[in-house]
């Protein structure tokens, strides 16, 4: 089930089954006491009760939900079980029920509501602003209301509690979590990262993983484990390394300590994207569907002369190096919409154009929050000027990076790239499509729905880059391979062009670099 307003996303029943079996595993771990703060339709409860007749027949569950009628669902499951007189339930918000617990917990389990912070109330962003700030997190920190969750109930665990929660992948690799990440961190002796399929949560445009935080171990540190047969409810170490690709992120589980170690070796000295490039986000027009048009539009208002070219998405382009003035063409002939209107700095405006922001005012357009701080409000920043090349944030195979021969305007999908300096941009993008930086860019990149990664402004930036200045013979001979064969044999031939490289990688390492890169790329979007 999902309401993305009230952020229940239920655990499907197999699932569950899963995370009972590896929890009751543990010989050395007793649950006397289980609280489960946000009980939902009762999923991880009925697997309870179905597995852990033995393991827990003298423990105590406590259940809490906001939602009475889910609520009830999971009480008949316990009062029809051999918990039927050792529970106790709460028709409550967590985030009220944490603050009047006196109670300690062996076992906090759950699936956390995830809800974004624009949906969340007044009133519950100042809860989750309080949680935040009991553990001397910053107020930014709050994107997702599972981080207070996550954070309260710690606050119930024993001293030799385990927490355990289905996350969202969010955890693992946004910048919003890395507080959080650090304090899980500080918190548990051990930490368990089982990753899970697309399929288990098909309703939601992201990944999700279950977080298991013990407080006490026998052995020590973080590991990563891979759900590989939900029938027979086998999970499967991949990774127990203690070695980080970046303190920031937990994304490099599926590495072995010595791919991580190559990684580190081949990136510690090396510059980043932002010693050569001046990255700034396209443009943000407030309103696309009013300020891009397509040709029919533009000849229909007679917006002619207050027209420039501009480039809607990353779907009108092909995996090339540059982005010609025939491409753009191409799609304007197509009928896409290929136009944005600059009427910045005009005074006197055309019959057409006057009655095209009129009619704009009557949809308001200008009461929008964007256009609402502009004076005037149809006036767009960022539009001085073409960048020299572009890349788009969000990717599929490999990132879409271009020289912006057709020079058009952006939207903010894409960065707008300019050389800093003596450097060339040629020898940029030439630089950039090499297994290191694209490694990276898997590693530090954030996962969506259909295998999308998406790099932020500050994760491109950080990108480590081999730059070496190229010749403009060796860019033209690169190019035309680029767009005929595939994307390693393209990442090889970088490395055999170059000298920088002959000199520091050897063929052997190559290859690993191969494989680390195919591995990451295959997980990302689902092949095995």
């Amino acid at each position: 089930m999902k309401n993305k307003i009230t952020g229940a996303y239920y655990t499907p029943n197999r699932l569950s089954k899963v995370i009972i079996n590896h929890l009751l595993k543990s010989s050395f771990i007793s649950y006397k006491s289980i609280l489960e703060p946000s009980v939902g339709d009762g999923s991880i409860i009925h697997s309870l009760i179905d597995q852990g007749k033995d393991k827990l027949e003298n423990s105590s569950i406590t259940i809490v939900d906001i939602n009475n009628a889910e609520l009830e669902k999971a009480k008949t499951l316990l009062q029809n079980s051999s918990f039927k007189d050792s529970y106790i339930s709460y028709c409550d918000d967590f985030l009220n029920f944490h603050e009047k617990c006196t109670n300690n917990y062996s076992l906090i389990i759950g699936n956390p509501p995830y809800i974004n912070r624009k949906l969340l109330d007044k009133e519950t962003i100042r809860k989750c602003g309080e949680i935040h700030a009991s553990i001397n997190l910053t107020g930014h920190t709050i994107h997702n209301i599972w981080t207070s969750f996550v954070i309260s109930s710690l606050k119930l665990l024993d001293e030799s509690g385990v927490l355990c929660f289905v996350l969202p992948i969010d955890l693992l690799q946004v910048k919003y979590a890395e507080e959080v990440r650090d304090y899980l961190i500080d918190q548990f002796e051990r930490i368990e990262i089982i990753t899970t399929d697309t399929s288990v949560f098909s309703e939601i445009e992201q990944e999700t993983v279950v977080f298991l935080g013990y407080k006490k171990a026998e052995e020590k540190g973080t590991f990563y484990y891979k759900i590989i047969d939900y029938e027979n409810m086998k999970v499967k170490k991949i990774s127990s390394n203690g070695l980080m690709i970046s303190q920031s992120k937990w994304t490099h589980y599926n590495l072995s300590t010595s791919e991580i170690e190559l990684l580190n070796r081949l990136s510690e000295n090396l510059p980043i994207v932002s010693d050569f490039i001046i990255s700034k986000p396209g443009i943000v027009t407030g309103a696309n569907d009013f300020f891009i048009y397509d040709y029919d539009t533009m000849v229909e208002n007679d917006l002619e002369k207050y027209s420039q070219p501009i480039l809607l998405r990353s779907i009108h382009t092909e995996i090339k190096l540059d982005y010609t003035k025939s491409e753009y063409k191409k799609l304007c002939s197509n009928g896409k919409p290929a136009y944005i209107l600059n009427l910045n700095g005009i005074k006197e405006l055309s019959s057409g154009a006057k009655a095209y922001i009129l009619n704009g005012e009557l949809m308001d357009i200008d009461k929008g929050y964007k256009c609402s701080n502009r004076q005037p409000w149809y006036s767009i920043p960022g539009m001085e000027k073409t960048p020299e090349a572009f890349m788009f944030r969000r990717f599929y195979k490999v990132p879409k990076l271009y020289m912006n021969k057709a020079c058009v305007h952006l939207t903010d999908t894409a960065y707008k790239l300019e050389t800093k300096g003596d450097y060339n941009m040629k020898s940029f993008i030439f630089s950039f499509y090499n297994f290191i930086t694209l490694i990276f860019a898997e590693l530090m990149g954030r996962k969506y729905g259909g295998g999308v990664l998406e790099l932020t402004p500050s994760e491109f930036q950080n990108l480590p880059i081999p730059y070496i200045t190229i010749s403009e013979m060796l860019f033209k001979q690169y190019e035309i391979s680029f767009t005929k064969r595939n994307i390693l044999t393209n990442l090889k031939d970088s490395f055999d062009l170059s000298n920088h490289f002959l000199n520091t990688i050897s063929s052997n390492e190559i290859e690993q670099l191969t494989l680390i890169y195919t591995k990451l790329q295959n997980t990302r979007l689902a092949k095995n």
